[in-house]
This record gives C-alpha cells, structure tokens and sequence, in this order.
C-alpha cells in the first residue's frame, strides 16, 4: 500500500477547521462555523485529492470583515500536509447591518407597541446577517429578532418560547397599525 506517500487534501482541510476553531474570538463575537465539508472521492480506498468546506462568520462591521478576509487569507500561506496548497475563496453574501439612526427610530416604534401590550423591549444593536441587513445597507430603516424567541439559534439543540409567538405576533401587529407613511 502506497497511502502513506499520498497527501489526503482532506487531512488538510481538517488542520484548517482546526486552525479556523482556534481563531474563534467568542468575546468579540467573530468565530468560524463550518458547514459542508466534503472531499472529491467516497471510496474509502483512495487519497482525495481535492477537499473543500464552506464556512459562516458573522461580521458586525468593517473592521471586523477586513480581521476575518484577512486571517481566512492567511490559510494559504502554510499547509500541515507536505504537497497540499490551499485556495480561499471569500463571498460576503451579508454586509454588516449597521445600527444607523432610521434604524433606531424604528426600534422605537417597535418599543412603543410592545411597552402599550406590558412587553418589555430594549433596542440594541444586533450583530445580524440577513435580509435585514442587506435592507439596511441600501439605506432602509430595519431591526432584527422581530420572530419567536428561542435558545441555542441555528444548532441542532434550538428550542422555541411557544408563548413568544404569539407575543411578538401581537407586537408586530401593533407596531404595523401604529406606523404613518
């Protein structure tokens, strides 16, 4: 058997998933989570020769974008596995959402009707990915987390408040009627 001659692109691309983890900065809020990995063969008898991986980051402004393009560069200056080179490609399908004042008035709107219904609500900035901070970018007043609230969002152990959904339903709604053209 000659597999121990052979460089596995797959092996790569695990040190990278590894090297990506060890650049989470949970205190800042930026860190790597990767989705589909998958190599160019499926028998189990044969070295791939070409891995890749998609991954999400959330960026919640500029700076932080340009600290994520340029670490996630930086993978293709080294490899673990002696004949492996590494490509990365950056697509940024969600600008940062900035907390613009038309944004903040609009959370005000929605603080009023939730304050009219005995709900309490705080506006704050969101570090959110999403048609809302596509909306924002082009300049259109938007908020976040308007939908049922939950625990463990986008992992396998998210749970939904039942209640919420109708709480935010009636927020919402209250918000709409309120609003003037």
């Amino acid at each position: 058997s000659h597999y121990h001659l052979a460089s596995s692109a797959l092996e790569e691309l695990c040190y990278k998933i590894i090297d990506m983890k060890n650049h989470n900065d949970y205190e800042h809020g930026v860190f790597y989570s990767v989705g589909p990995a998958q190599s160019n063969t499926s028998h189990i008898n044969k070295v791939p020769d070409y891995a890749y991986c998609e991954l999400c980051t959330v960026i919640s402004n500029d700076e932080e974008k340009q600290q994520v393009e340029t670490f996630l560069k930086s993978l293709e200056t080294y490899n673990h596995i002696e004949g492996c080179t590494t490509k990365v490609t950056l697509r940024f399908l969600y600008p940062p959402m900035p907390w613009t004042q038309a944004n903040h008035n609009l959370a005000e709107v929605y603080d009023c009707a939730a304050k009219a219904l005995g709900y309490n609500y705080t506006d704050q900035s969101c570090d959110s990915v999403g048609g809302c901070s596509q909306f924002a970018a082009m300049g259109i007043p938007s908020i976040d987390a308007l939908g049922p609230m939950s625990v463990g969002s986008h992992t396998y152990a998210e749970n939904l408040e039942i209640d919420s959904v109708k709480k935010r339903t009636e927020i919402f709604a209250l918000m709409l009627a309120g609003m003037k053209e």
